[in-house]
């Protein structure tokens, strides 16, 4: 008998809801999720309700689509994305009205969301589609871990087309967040491949960052590569937030890039490498962030330059909305997809 497959804490999962059936399913693996994402009491209740509000509206408003489950990162709690390409919605505010529905049910279903989920956000349009980004925490103010800053964050498997038991439904990504002395720190990283060899990679590279998040970025870099040796390696990138900027230091082919209004995207720059392998000597980058803007790190699981091709008003939805576009239009389901947003909310900063 094949043993079953642990999955790991940073994991999201994807329910495809093509059939009335996936509701109940949504809603009962919400309920398992809130539970292990440390939530409690009534609060694993309402995420099975609004699991199956959102699996209920897209069976009967879209021609298919997606939830996502995962956790609330940073912070305990749970993340629900409702994904789907369907008609959308022309008129948003009108929709979440209690008693409005297109179908004749009682039309209560968004409205429900948006007062059980602790914070909820939608972005629609008209003959694209809709994303919906719900989040369900113990704290009403939001997660802990990164005070001043809206973080969001998913890292999902390859869709080789199997059930959720299936070895190779264990991403080769990961990404972790710590808050040592020396400021905020967050790693992503991308296992070579995919499969149980490059969850290998990805899980040891997380486990020696929960042990050194404190070093300096170039010596935690190190340490990473020292610990991958054995493995299959992996691409890498770490970033520590200052109350003015952040620095990066990274190998491989981990992506980033900060958004601003008015503003074309600005690229991190990494070094090329692979972590276990050979690396150069890891380069330290910093770059200014300022309150309002937004940073995304993400592996080659999402298109290359999303960004210059996404509508220009997406881009500057909150961290949860914005993941939940990149999942829903920009990611190559044959691969590994992780991506973590950062906004800053209340930072000062040094003029131009």
């Amino acid at each position: 008998m094949t043993a079953p497959v642990t999955i790991p804490e940073y994991q999201t999962l994807s329910v495809p809801i093509d059939h009335e059936s996936a509701v109940a399913y949504a809603s009962g693996l919400a309920r398992e999720r809130a539970a292990d994402y440390q939530l409690s009491g009534g609060l694993i209740e309402q995420a099975a309700v609004v699991a199956s509000e959102l699996a209920s509206n897209i069976y009967k408003h879209a021609a298919g689509g997606f939830l996502l489950l995962g956790p609330a990162a940073p912070g305990a709690g749970l993340h629900i994305w409702a994904l789907d390409t369907g008609p959308g919605m022309a008129d948003l505010q009108q929709c979440l009205v209690d008693g409005y529905s297109t179908t004749g049910t009682l039309g209560a279903g968004l409205g429900a969301v948006r007062r059980m989920a602790t914070d909820a956000a939608i972005w629609s349009r008209p003959a694209q589609g809709t994303v919906i980004s719900a989040r369900l925490h113990a704290g009403r103010g939001g997660p802990a871990t990164l005070p001043g800053i809206d973080a969001a964050a998913f890292c999902l498997a390859a869709d080789l087309g199997r059930d959720l038991s299936g070895d190779d439904m264990v991403p080769g990504d990961a990404y972790a967040f710590a808050e040592p002395p020396a400021g905020a720190t967050l790693l992503v990283v991308d296992g070579l491949g995919h499969g149980p060899d490059a969850a290998a990679a990805a899980s040891a590279a997380v486990t020696a960052f929960g042990a050194q998040a404190d070093q300096p970025l170039p010596g935690l870099l190190t340490y990473l590569h020292r610990a991958l040796r054995g493995t299959r390696g992996a691409a890498a990138t770490v970033l520590r937030i200052h109350p003015d900027r952040i620095d990066s230091c990274g190998v491989g082919n981990i992506s980033g890039v900060i958004l601003r209004a008015g503003r074309p995207g600005q690229q991190l720059v990494g070094q090329p490498g692979t972590l276990g392998v050979r690396i150069p000597a890891p380069q330290v980058r910093p770059y200014q962030l300022r309150a309002g803007d937004t940073l995304v790190l993400f592996s080659d699981g999402i298109t290359s330059h999303w960004w210059r091709e996404a509508d220009g008003e997406v881009l500057y939805q909150p961290p949860g909305t914005l993941l939940g576009y990149l999942a829903g239009w920009h990611r190559c389901r044959h691969d590994d997809a992780t991506a973590v947003a950062l906004r800053p909310t209340r930072l000062r900063h040094a003029a131009d």
